[in-house]
């Protein structure tokens, strides 16, 4: 399918490569724009992103899992390893071959990789994030999100545009009579007429949540760093809330990887 997204708006990953055991078991590359992911070959590329984005797939059971990518950031292009340590229980990190990796040297924080992954299950977070943000101390939520945003959440900064980003959120509508609303507290509520929304009106609206939450962010860091780049975008989900929300993902301008789950 065509995208307009373009290659160095963001964090692309223009090839990946999985091995194991001294083998080669999948190799491919990838568009800028927009990916289709199938079949096991997709959840092993699914998983294989998890372990170079965010240090942990936890669909990789084998031990000897070794993922190399190929990325592109701000018109740059490097390389990324992976590897599964035993000990720590996670995926080791190496650039361009043998030089150790700290995802905080390049990637963005920890809250943010975690948006970055749209994921089958336990979606309902993404509709009470901004509550946790504007009230972490009543969610006992204050010492892992300075973690978690390396101490962003903190700044005055960042309290006074969470402020103005809730204070100019209109309801957005979308089908089955429903709109997306984000109430003063920082909750995503979905306003319909029926009593409640069915599976896949739930399933969109989860992703509706996920993506304003990412345009937050977006929008935080623009300021921040001019050179920020935003990491792909990896969605577990099914066709029909996928096309729904189509346009407005594109509209973040990052790669998309998409699984129908």
């Amino acid at each position: 399918m065509k995208s307009s997204i373009r290659a160095g708006q963001g964090l692309t990953v223009r090839a990946i490569r999985i091995e194991t055991g001294g083998g080669e078991e999948y190799a491919a590359e990838f568009d800028p724009g927009f990916v289709a992911l199938n079949g096991k070959e997709g959840e092993a590329v699914a998983a294989a992103l998890c372990a170079i984005l965010q240090g942990a797939a936890p669909n990789a059971k084998k031990e000897d899992v070794r993922i190399r990518a190929e990325l592109e950031r701000n018109g740059e292009r490097f390389r990324l390893s992976a590897a599964r340590d035993p000990q720590a229980g996670a995926f080791r990190l190496m650039m361009n071959g043998d030089s150790p990796c700290d995802p905080r040297s390049f990637f963005p924080c920890e809250e943010e990789r975690a948006l970055a992954f749209f994921p089958p299950r336990k979606r309902e977070a993404f509709a009470e994030r901004f509550r946790r943000y504007r009230d972490p101390e009543r969610f006992s939520f204050v010492r892992e999100l300075e973690k978690r945003t390396y101490g962003i959440c903190r700044t005055h900064f960042f309290r006074l545009y969470l402020k103005e980003y809730l204070d100019r959120f209109l309801p957005r509508s979308f089908p089955g009579q429903t709109d997306l609303v984000l109430c003063p507290d920082g909750r995503f509520l979905p306003e319909k007429k029926a009593k409640r929304l069915t599976g896949p009106e739930k399933e969109e609206f989860d992703l509706r949540c996920f993506v304003f939450l990412n345009r937050f962010w977006q929008e935080v860091e623009a300021v921040r760093d001019l050179h920020h780049a935003p990491l792909p975008l990896v969605i577990f989900a099914s066709a029909a809330a996928f096309a729904a929300c189509r346009k407005e993902l594109q509209s973040l301008g990052r790669q998309i990887f998409f699984l129908s789950s």
